[in-house]
């Protein structure tokens, strides 16, 4: 399934003003969409690789205090929202 469906169907039900981040806990985040590929409005290259991603590959870029200085960097997170969860690479910072 590429990244454009999983957020289709998680904005199905309604807009998304907050997303669930779970690691031991859970916290409340913004969803903000940008394209992770080479000339999209993301920027350059992602920071923990180095690399552009497909828009249909599910990744995602943390928060400066969740990335912590590049530890959470090519590792999967699950994104739980509206009853649906999406997994995701850690790729970048924001």
């Amino acid at each position: 399934m590429q990244q454009r469906e999983y957020v289709r169907l998680l904005q199905k039900r309604q807009a998304l003003p907050h997303l669930q981040v779970l690691t031991t806990c859970v916290t409340k985040a913004t969803l903000t969409l940008n394209s992770f590929q080479k000339g999209g409005d993301g920027g350059g290259a992602s920071e923990c690789d180095g690399r552009y991603h497909s828009d249909s590959t599910p990744v995602v870029a943390l928060s400066t205090g969740w990335f912590n200085n590049s530890k959470r960097c090519l590792y999967y997170i699950t994104i739980h929202a509206n009853g649906r969860s999406v997994k995701a690479k850690v790729v970048d910072e924001c």
